[in-house]
């Protein structure tokens, strides 16, 4: 687990639940996911990941259970990676606390109020969050295409 779930910043039945998975073999994972969670393998969405110098290749999805509230991103990445990705994360787990509050306030401004849209939440998260790392994110989707 990773992300604002080990954070003061999660807000309950709204905030999504970070999940990575190393594995030795990214497609048996994927079918073996898609088949527990009744999906298609495709779903899984291809990204790359940039940090610092190196590129890491992996999969993500969205699943949502819609009667329970329950978001969870799905990340799977090969073994080969495991050190760097998770540095990386564990570099947003002690956010400053001006950061946090920041986090918490655009989080109410979202869920509770919905003074601001989706993607201004999404662009203000970003700029905060990415200001602490030093790496890049692309989802490889060519019907939406994140960065």
């Amino acid at each position: 687990f990773y992300g604002s779930i080990l954070r003061n910043d999660y807000v309950p039945n709204k905030s999504d639940i970070d999940v990575a998975i190393f594995t030795d073999n990214e497609n048996s994972t994927i079918y073996k996911l898609s088949d527990f969670l009744n999906i298609k393998n495709t779903d899984f969405k291809k990204i790359v990941y940039k940090i610092n110098t190196k590129v890491v290749h992996g999969y993500k999805y969205m699943y949502v259970n819609g009667n329970q509230d329950i978001k969870i991103e799905i990340s799977i990445y090969n073994n080969k990676y495991k050190k760097i990705v998770t540095d990386e994360h564990i570099k947003c787990e002690n956010l400053p606390y001006y950061i946090t509050w920041m986090l918490i306030i655009i989080k109410s401004l979202y869920y509770h109020l919905g003074f601001i849209s989706f993607d201004m939440y999404r662009k203000c998260k970003n700029l905060l969050m990415n200001s602490l790392k030093d790496s890049q994110f692309m989802l490889l989707d060519f019907s939406k295409l994140y960065m």
